[in-house]
């Protein structure tokens, strides 16, 4: 029984074809050791590009996937051209067709190949293929591995293969599927919202004064009125109220002011409203306190207030 492709060797087996089909016939492009792709060449006419993977490491990023989810990795590939040993091939043939993937691959960091595309007609009945699976498409990065890395991958090849100049990239990233994926999550039929009064259209305030206006304000003694300007949704209503901290240490709140909202813009004209002052003396510090009331002027439960704005009494 033959064993079924995966994820994997789909990806890899599809990224040769790609490249296979940007040379001409005298360039085969295999997945194999660099061994075997050596003593393929050695007697051919054709020279030999290879693909072969080094390394596997997860993606990095997924870290809640579940056990019946697809689990994403990177591929390492080294690419390495062997040049064909009959015939007579230019002394740089290895440099030509090595030099000629790596001028692929930079023109389509992204293969255009959609993956893992249709089950084969002659897949087994364990092909990964045959249950919902991932599309995806692979990226291809150029990669720069130190020479003791690439030196171990060549000396542990066995055999007596020379070290031979070779191109590195990364792979990614690549859906590995589970034996059993998770039940779809069904789709929402329906849906509930819930609203509250308060919640939405929240006023906002700013002191306005010579063209400017200040979230802070200082003001002389006496004063009587400063202008305000306050926004929301039009027509709305607002209880504004004054808590003072006297310089004595006593805390007064003035009877609320009640205004309606015309415009959600602060820097309207409509926006200004002029807010009564009692006694401000020296020393004094109030906090304006605006919250949403009801069309009949009575308290708005669970209305959330403006932003708070102060006043500063004294030279």
């Amino acid at each position: 029984m033959p064993i079924p492709e995966s994820s994997l060797s789909v990806a890899i087996q599809s990224t040769a074809d790609f490249l296979a089909d940007k040379f001409g016939e005298d360039v085969v492009v295999t997945v194999d050791s660099p061994q075997k792709a050596q003593e393929q060449a050695k007697d051919s006419t054709e020279h030999v590009l290879n693909l072969f993977v080094y390394r596997i490491a997860p993606s990095g990023f997924h870290a809640d996937l579940g056990d019946e989810q697809p689990f994403f990795v990177r591929a390492n590939i080294l690419l390495t051209a062997f040049p064909a040993g009959s015939g007579s091939p230019p002394t740089d043939s290895d440099l030509r067709v090595l030099g000629q993937a790596i001028r692929v691959l930079q023109s389509f960091s992204v293969i255009p190949v959609t993956l893992p595309g249709p089950v084969p007609g002659n897949a087994p009945a364990g092909d990964f293929r045959n249950n919902p699976t991932t599309d995806y498409q692979l990226q291809a990065v150029f990669q720069a591995p130190t020479m003791e890395e690439l030196n171990h991958i060549w000396t542990t090849q066995g055999g007596e293969l020379a070290y031979r100049i070779s191109a590195a990239y990364e792979l990614a990233l690549i859906p590995i599927e589970p034996l059993s994926h998770a039940a779809p999550a069904p789709q929402v039929v329906a849906g509930e919202f819930v609203a509250a009064p308060g919640t939405v259209g929240r006023p906002f305030q700013m002191f306005h004064q010579g063209g400017r206006l200040f979230s802070h304000l200082d003001i002389a003694a006496g004063t009587a009125t400063t202008e305000l300007s306050l926004t929301g949704v039009p027509q709305s209503r607002v209880s504004v109220v004054i808590e003072w901290h006297r310089a004595g240490g006593a805390v007064e709140r003035q009877p609320g002011q009640v205004f309606e909202i015309q415009t959600p813009d602060v820097d309207a004209t409509e926006a200004r409203v002029d807010l009564a002052l009692t006694a401000a003396v020296d020393g004094d510090t109030a906090t304006v306190i605006t919250t949403l009331i009801a069309p009949d002027d009575s308290a708005l439960a669970g209305a959330p207030p403006a932003n708070p704005i102060h006043l500063n009494v004294g030279p």
